[in-house]
């Protein structure tokens, strides 16, 4: 396969809408993308629409169900703050990463999903403190590129409040545009957050997150300059895209509070849970429901409570999927049930509390729900070296993305699920 750019930049803009394409042709760097370059305008995500499993999903091509990243968090009732999958060693098929590095590119990441030890050449990565007494510089800095870690934090860090945002989206960007600048990598993956930590906490369409978006467009900006500034411009190719869309909440279903009462979890005095035959691992808009062992009481027990949820007169539960239907639509065949929240309803694994409640007072907006549904659609943008200008293409799906970006790196992904937008890219 021949080789059509020497950089790619990969921008994910996390909770990027189809939808927000009005808005952001009216903003001067992404205007820019969208009339120099290609774009799909509505992009089918995965299932769970969640950022974990999307972001995976982006960079091999495959559903989440071959992958291995079946939700942000990890099944694990016991412990109250379960893990996510931060570590790229749980991913199960090869990455667009891992296919760069075995060809000699250099690849950079930061704030990238589930790239926590990855083998790759410069990593900031995505990984949270969970633990008391946890040192979030050690555990960031020895899940990453140890020496980069400390050079960009010493340069940087100033910039950076904690983990709020937006300081940590601009700490990301002066630091990949320092090191466009002076180590030029072949594969740089970004990862912006305030978006869609802005819709969870104010709303899909609030003022806050359309400032998000004014702002990362200023971000997206310095980001081309520093490749100006390091003579890349004529060799690199631009990918803008986001991982899911989202939807307005104002309940929460907290089934494992259910599953308490009927004896399917049992607890200690601290409320922590001992043991369990049935559990809602929840995934915002969609959950599953996964058991401890197969035991006929036990399912008779969760179809009863899954079934009055879903004729009572709330209607919390809009479809029940069996493991088998939901395999077929790339989740987890493991579990039991995936259950897909009506709108307006998401889930939440709390065991305390009513079943159903008013939505946290900071997440008053989700997704994770069914990628069908119209306000989960993403987008997906191309500009630059090897991208034809002025495309529009109706519809791809999420799996599409990453086959394309090993494509115009001359690369290719054997195991990839989806196809090469070949619509977008001028032949070589």
């Amino acid at each position: 396969m021949s080789k059509v750019t020497k950089y790619l930049i990969v921008l994910s803009v996390d909770a990027l809408k189809s939808k927000d394409l009005e808005f952001i042709k009216t903003l001067k760097n992404f205007s820019l993308f969208i009339k120099n370059g290609s774009i799909a305008e509505r992009v089918k995500g995965v299932y769970p629409s969640l950022t974990y499993p999307s972001h995976t999903s982006i960079i091999t091509g495959t559903y989440p169900k071959k992958h291995g990243i079946v939700n942000n968090i990890i099944l694990q009732p016991e412990i109250e703050d379960a893990n996510w999958y931060w570590y790229s060693k749980d991913v199960k098929v090869p990455t667009l990463y891992d296919i760069a590095k075995a060809n000699k590119l250099k690849v950079a990441s930061f704030m990238w999903p589930v790239m926590a030890g990855a083998k790759i050449d410069y990593n900031f990565p995505e990984i949270w403190t969970n633990k008391k007494g946890q040192s979030q510089f050690l555990l960031s800095m020895r899940s990453g590129t140890p020496l980069f870690f400390l050079s960009i934090v010493a340069k940087y860090g100033k910039l950076l409040n904690g983990k709020s945002l937006p300081e940590l989206d601009d700490f990301i960007t002066a630091a990949a545009s320092d090191l466009i600048i002076n180590k030029a990598p072949n594969v740089l993956l970004m990862h912006f957050l305030d978006l869609d930590s802005k819709r969870h906490r104010y709303g899909t369409d609030s003022e806050q997150a359309r400032n998000a978006l004014i702002h990362i467009d200023e971000n997206i900006g310095k980001i081309v300059s520093a490749v100006e500034k390091a003579g890349l411009m004529e060799d690199t190719t631009f990918i803008v895209l986001g991982d899911h869309g989202f939807i307005d909440v104002q309940s929460r279903i907290k089934l494992n509070t259910e599953f308490l009462k009927q004896g399917l979890i049992k607890v200690d005095k601290k409320g922590k849970v001992i043991d369990w035959k049935a559990f809602c691992n929840y995934c915002d808009g969609s959950a599953y429901v996964y058991f401890n062992n197969e035991d006929k009481t036990t399912e008779m027990k969760v179809i009863a409570i899954l079934m009055g949820l879903q004729s009572s007169s709330c209607c919390a539960i809009e479809e029940i999927y069996t493991s088998e239907q939901a395999s077929a639509m790339g989740a987890d065949a493991n579990c039991k049930f995936m259950l897909e929240a009506r709108e307006g309803y998401c889930f939440d694994n709390s065991l305390e509390g009513s079943l159903i409640e008013a939505a946290h007072p900071e997440h008053i907006a989700g997704h994770g729900f069914s990628p069908e549904k119209a306000d989960i659609y993403t987008t997906f943008i191309a500009c630059g070296n090897g991208i034809i200008k002025g495309k529009t293409i109706s519809e791809i799906n999420l799996i599409d993305e990453a086959p394309t970006m090993a494509a115009l790196l001359g690369l290719q992904m054997p195991e990839a699920e989806g196809r090469i937008i070949n619509e977008m890219i001028i032949s070589p």
